[in-house]
Order: C-alpha cells, then sequence, then structure tokens
C-alpha cells in the first residue's frame, strides 16, 4: 500500500513538471505577433499533452503578455485544443486589453491635441503607440499607463496642462523624488495614469543624449491624430534599459524587440547602437537584451553586434548565477527575493562603478538610512538566496 501511495505521487509529481513545462513553451510559442507555421504546428503538438493552465495564466500576466497569449490561443485555429474554462477567460483577457487599450488611446489623443495646440513637442514612449507600430493590433500589447517625453524646459507648462486635464500629481515619496519623471492620476470609471518624462533615464546612471534623442525622433500618425516616436535604435536602447526594472514584465520588453527587430531586418543602425551603449555605461545591458530575445524568441542579432556588446567572462558568470533562463521565464514565488535579485543583476549590468552603486543605492527604496549597512548586509542574503534556488533547480532536473 505505501508502495502504491509513494508511486501515486511521483506520478503527481511527474505530471505537474511536465505541466509547467508545457506551460513554458506555449509561453515561448505564443510570445508572437505572427506565429510562424512551425510555430503553429508545435503550439499544437504541445496542446495535445498535459499543460498547467493555470501556471500559463499566471506567467503570462507576470509578463505583462497575457493579451498576445490569449490571441494567438484562440484565433489561431487551435482554441479546439484548448479546454473551455480557460478558452473562455482568455479570450475575456484579449477583449478587456482591447478596451483598457481604446481608452488608453483615446486619452492619448487628447493629452498630444492639448501639447499640440499650447505649442509642446511629445514624444510618446511604449504604450499602445509602440503597440500600433509593431505590432499592427495594439490590442496585443499589453498597456497600463501613457508615456510621454517633453523637453526639460517645457515641463512647468506641461505639468499646468495636465492638472487642467483632471489629473492629480501623485504624492507618493519615491515618485515625488523621481529623477526623471512626473506620475499623475486620474480617476473615474476608466482611471488613468500619465508618467511625463523629462530624461529616459536617471542622469546619475546613464548620460542620455536628448539633443540626439530628439533630433533622431520620427513624426508619426496615430489614429488620426499626430505625434513623435523614438527612432528604432533609441526604442531598443530605451526597451534594454527596462528589462529589470519591475518586478516582471520581462518578456513584453523581449517580445517588444523581438517585433522591432523583425520589422527593421536589414535598416537598424548596428554601429549606433554600440556606440550609444558604451557611452552610455549600458553595454551590458542591451547585450542581454538582445542575446535573451535571440535565444528565447528566435530573432537573428548579427554575431558581430553580440560580440562587441559581450560584458567580461567574470561579470557574465555572476549575473548568469543570478539570472539564467528558467529563471527570467519562472521566477521565484518569494517576490521580495526575486525583485532584490533583479535589482543585483541590474548593478552587475552597469559598465561603471558610480553606476553600479547608484543602482544598489537608489534603486532599492528611498529610505537613505543606514543604506550601506544594509547594503553590506543585503548582498550576500540575496547571493544565499539564489544559490538555494540553483540548488532547487538542479534537483528538480
Amino acid at each position: 500500500m505505501d508502495n502504491q501511495i509513494e508511486s501515486e505521487h511521483v506520478v503527481k509529481d511527474r505530471s505537474s513538471l511536465t505541466g509547467k513545462q508545457a506551460a513554458r513553451e506555449i509561453l515561448l510559442l505564443g510570445t508572437a505577433a505572427d506565429l510562424s507555421p512551425d510555430n503553429m504546428k508545435r503550439l499544437s503538438r504541445v496542446l495535445t499533452g498535459t499543460v498547467d493552465w493555470e501556471y500559463l495564466l499566471y506567467l503570462a500576466e507576470y509578463h505583462s503578455v497575457a493579451s498576445l497569449i490569449a490571441y494567438n490561443l484562440t484565433q489561431n485555429n487551435l482554441a479546439n485544443q484548448v479546454p473551455a474554462l480557460y478558452s473562455e477567460r482568455l479570450s475575456r483577457i484579449y477583449i478587456d486589453n482591447v478596451h483598457r487599450n481604446m481608452f488608453l488611446s483615446n486619452e492619448l489623443l487628447k493629452v498630444l491635441s492639448i501639447f499640440n495646440q499650447n505649442g509642446i513637442d511629445v514624444i510618446t514612449l511604449k504604450g499602445t503607440v509602440l503597440g500600433e507600430q509593431l505590432y499592427v493590433n495594439p490590442g496585443l500589447r499589453t498597456t497600463n499607463d501613457i508615456d510621454i517625453l517633453v523637453q526639460p524646459e517645457k515641463v512647468p507648462q506641461a505639468n499646468t496642462l495636465i492638472q487642467e486635464m483632471g489629473y492629480s500629481e501623485s504624492t507618493l515619496p519615491e515618485e515625488l523624488d523621481h529623477p526623471f519623471h512626473r506620475v499623475y492620476y486620474k480617476k473615474g470609471k476608466s482611471p488613468f495614469m500619465v508618467e511625463l518624462h523629462w530624461d529616459l533615464d536617471d542622469p546619475k546612471l546613464e548620460a542620455v543624449n536628448r539633443e540626439e534623442i530628439w533630433r533622431r525622433a520620427r513624426h508619426c500618425q496615430f489614429q488620426g491624430g499626430a505625434t513623435m516616436v523614438l527612432s528604432p535604435e533609441d526604442t531598443l536602447l530605451y526597451l534594454a534599459t527596462n528589462l529589470l526594472t519591475q518586478d516582471g514584465q520581462q518578456l513584453r520588453y523581449l517580445s517588444d524587440i523581438t517585433e522591432l527587430l523583425r520589422k527593421n531586418p536589414d535598416n537598424l543602425d548596428w554601429d549606433y547602437i554600440i556606440e550609444s551603449g558604451q557611452s552610455r555605461g549600458i553595454t551590458a545591458t542591451t547585450y542581454y537584451a538582445l542575446k535573451w530575445t535571440q535565444e528565447l524568441l528566435g530573432p537573428p542579432v548579427p554575431e558581430s553586434v553580440i560580440t562587441a556588446l559581450k560584458p567580461s567572462l567574470p561579470r557574465r558568470c555572476f549575473i548568469s548565477w543570478l539570472i539564467d533562463q528558467k529563471t527570467l521565464l519562472s521566477p521565484a514565488g518569494w517576490v521580495k527575493v526575486r525583485s532584490e535579485i533583479a535589482v543585483l543583476a541590474r548593478s552587475l549590468m552597469m559598465s561603471r562603478t558610480h553606476q553600479t552603486l547608484t543602482v544598489l543605492t537608489k534603486y532599492r527604496g528611498y529610505d537613505k538610512k543606514a543604506i550601506w549597512l544594509r547594503n553590506i548586509a543585503w548582498m550576500p542574503l540575496v547571493f544565499g538566496a539564489t544559490l538555494w534556488l540553483n540548488v532547487g533547480k538542479f534537483f528538480s532536473r
């Protein structure tokens, strides 16, 4: 009897592992704006096996690609292979995202119109504009807020206009003291959040050449309105620097980079990307963004670019120890630990010592008390937690 119970547990554990493995494979295969015939066939085969659907939805939500996964599983002759319960949930996820993006787009158009009437040039960052640029169908990209970039001298005027539109500036300490943007909220049936940027990153962390960014920006039409967007090269660098700034969403940024590479197969200025990465001290950050994108989602990246951006061997070993592909896709359940690991990994991706120190001190919270003492105690704990997670992954195999 004991042997039978033990065998049942082993079968159940193997089934659980198989279901999670299938979920991760579906996640990667389905994170594409346009499924290739080969990916369609592979998805169809995987769907015939054991799939941990709850785990798949958790991963898709965590990485902010739920709408993209939902669309690909319900709109590509695969719906009959998805259990009815989950097919309905996936359809609702996609429809809700389409509606949310419609509201955001309409609100963005109002902001752009008012700024244009008052002579303020705007570069739209990420959001539904990027969704329309890269995915054609903006409903495929999950978007939660409106990000816009204006010239620093226009910030006071822009601040006034946004508040006249019914927005209130955030009073959270970490947002009031933010080095490169302000945050505004509007309550209502469909609450909105606007981030007003005057720079792309913390000037203490990387010196972005604002004049060059604006010179290279491109004009584009968006749903009957007009705006400006970053050049493809600056978009790639911006997405790369955002990759580890938040808990989750990594696959969404890798998906954005994938679609950008596919939309610009032969006309990206790789020399500019390499030189900008070096001058801004983000070569390792750009390297990992391109490396993970290529390995996980498949778009080609010139080997010469990967070689030019590749960090030193010791740095690669430390970063790989902290974050490998599996950790990136399916992080540990401890939210605080995984966010701390991401901060440490991000600090190691910085090229210059002052950048590493800035990440370690400023981007672990705004409580300045005993910051160095906390850092000294904190880093061994993060390495210990990472060791524990790696040992667990080894035995789980």
